[in-house]
């Protein structure tokens, strides 16, 4: 495994998201046979992620940008499964799936409720300090042929959603995660993504 990592992000809104900065890391993985082995495979990955303010609009407001690309071959090549809330939300996780995969998201954060406390009664160990309103775009390629890749087989969601930071008595923070996201391809129903983690 060679990898290579960069981080520049930096934190504020409490602590729990970047507001400028940015992220990356691009590494390979490779599995060849040895003594009594059997699997073979060149895994690639590479993902970079910015994160702008945009204060012609309002200080606060963060615009997030991820891209990712990742690929697989040899015999046991792996294979790359999209959907859900962490990639592509409006769809199942596993909805798309492939050995080629790229995808981007552009999210724009921006609070609601700043400096809050509030307690979630009869769960009074738990308090809300600030709630984010978020909209997103996601949009990915997956497939075993590089044909998979090309613009106009895309698949992409979009929505909207809510970031809540809680801490558990006093503590320790956590982000609860609400997204609700429609696949653009189709008609469909929307899908709600809970999670209890940042999209990126």
């Amino acid at each position: 495994r060679l990898a290579w990592v960069r981080e520049k992000a930096v934190y504020g809104g409490g602590g729990f998201q970047p507001v400028r900065g940015d992220r990356a890391v691009i590494q390979a993985i490779t599995n060849q046979p040895v003594i009594g082995g059997e699997v073979e495979s060149f895994n690639t990955l590479s993902e970079i992620q910015l994160f702008r303010p945009l204060p012609w609009i309002k200080p606060a407001w963060v615009l997030a940008l991820r891209a990712l690309g990742a690929t697989s071959s040899g015999t046991d090549a792996v294979r790359y499964y999209m959907g859900g809330d962490g990639t592509l939300r409006g769809f199942a996780f596993g909805d798309v799936r492939g050995r080629l995969a790229a995808s981007t998201t552009a999210e724009v954060r921006a609070p609601l409720f700043e400096s809050i406390r509030i307690g979630l009664w009869p769960l009074q160990f738990i308090s809300i300090r600030q709630v984010q309103v978020a909209g997103f775009v996601d949009t990915a390629w997956v497939g075993d042929e590089p044909e998979a890749l090309a613009l106009s087989r895309r698949q992409t969601g979009a929505g909207g959603g809510l970031r809540i930071l809680c801490f558990l008595f006093e503590r320790q923070p956590v982000l609860l995660r609400l997204d609700l996201a429609r696949r653009t391809d189709r008609e469909a129903q929307p899908v709600l993504h809970i999670s209890l983690r940042d999209s990126f």
